[in-house]
C-alpha cells in the first residue's frame, strides 16, 4: 500500500484522476483503490499530524508499505522554481527537531532541505507571516544546498513515525514561489510535475522492497567521534546501511577525515556539519 498525503485537494487532483482513487467516509477527505490511500490533510502541522496518525492507526501498515506527502513549497534558498525536490532533511521550525527521511535507494531527481512552519512564508516583512530572514538561522549547514518552507511535512512524519520507519516515508516538494502569492493555476500545473515525480519515484520505492540479507554496520565508533544526537546516530546508520547496498567504499571517505584531523569533532554542531558534508560526498 502507498498512503499519499496533500495538503489542498488542488495538489492532490492528478493522483485522483490519474490513479482513478474512490472517496472513502472518514474524519478526513480520503480517496483510495485497492493499493493507494490518499488524504488530504488541510494546511499546518497540527492537521497534517491528525490526518496522518487518524489514517495510518486505522488502515494497518505493512513492512513493504510507503508513506508520501506530496505538495507545494516556497523556496527560501538556492532553489529553482517549478522544480520537483526530494527531501532529505525536515526541520522542525517550533522545535527545532531534524527528521530524515531514508533515500536507500538513490533518488530519481534533485535533493533539498525542508524546514516546517506554523505560518505562511513571505517575502516581505508580515507580523501575521513568517519572513524569510526569520529562517537564515535555521539555513542548512552546507552552502549551495537547496532549501524549501512548507507548513506540513514535519507533522506528517512526526506522526507517521509512531507507525512506520524512516526508509518507508518519501517527500516530493514542487517549488512554487519564494514567499510570493501563487495562483491556483500555477499550483494545478505544479500537481501535475508532481505526479510525474511520483511516478518516477516507483521503481526505487519496488526496488527498495526486494529483501537483501546486508550486515549489520557498526557507527558507533563515528557517532561518538561526531558527538552525534539519537537522531544523529540513526541517520548515519540508515547511510552507512545504503553504503553496503550500494556497493559504496565509505570507508576511505569517513579514513580521509580522521587522516585530515577534521575527526574527532570538537563539539556536536561541527559533528553536525561533518555529517552533511560525508552524506553529500558518499552519494553524489
Amino acid at each position: 500500500m502507498i498512503f499519499l498525503f496533500a495538503a489542498l485537494r488542488i495538489e492532490a487532483l492528478p493522483f485522483i484522476r490519474n490513479l482513478n482513487l474512490e472517496p472513502e467516509e472518514g474524519p478526513f477527505s480520503i480517496y483510495r483503490n485497492k493499493d493507494t490511500i490518499l488524504t488530504v490533510t488541510g494546511t499546518g502541522p497540527l492537521s497534517a499530524a491528525a490526518a496522518t496518525a487518524s489514517v495510518l492507526s486505522t488502515h494497518p501498515v505493512g513492512e513493504d508499505d510507503f508513506l508520501m506527502n506530496v505538495g507545494t513549497a516556497a523556496g527560501i534558498a538556492n532553489a529553482c522554481l517549478h522544480t520537483v525536490y526530494r527531501i532529505h532533511k525536515v526541520t522542525d521550525l517550533s522545535s527545532g527537531r531534524d527528521y530524515y527521511p531514508d533515500l536507500l535507494i538513490t533518488p530519481s531527481g534533485p535533493e533539498a532541505s525542508l524546514i516546517t512552519g506554523g505560518k505562511l512564508c513571505s517575502k516581505e516583512p508580515d507580523p501575521d507571516q513568517i519572513s524569510r530572514d526569520m529562517l537564515n538561522s535555521e539555513l542548512p549547514l552546507l552552502q549551495n544546498e537547496p532549501v524549501l518552507y512548507d507548513m506540513e511535512a514535519s507533522g506528517i512524519v512526526t506522526a507517521a513515525s509512531h507507525f512506520i520507519a524512516p526508509h518507508q516515508i518519501r517527500i516530493l516538494k514542487a517549488v512554487s514561489d519564494e514567499g510570493t502569492p501563487v495562483t491556483g493555476r500555477e499550483v494545478s500545473s505544479l500537481a501535475e510535475l508532481l505526479y510525474n515525480a511520483y511516478l518516477e519515484e516507483l521503481p526505487s520505492m519496488k526496488a527498495q522492497c526486494v529483501k537483501e540479507v546486508v550486515p549489520a554496520v557498526s557507527c558507533d565508533s563515528l557517532a561518538n567521534d561526531l558527538h552525534a544526537s539519537l537522531t544523529m546516530r540513526r541517520s548515519l546508520s540508515q547511510l552507512l546501511y545504503y553504503c553496503e547496498l550500494a556497493g559504496i567504499d565509505y570507508h576511505t571517505v569517513i579514513d580521509s577525515y580522521y587522516l585530515r584531523g577534521l575527526l574527532p569533532a570538537n563539539d556536536r554542531q561541527k559533528g553536525k556539519i561533518l555529517l552533511e558534508e560525508i552524506r553529500h560526498e558518499l552519494l553524489r
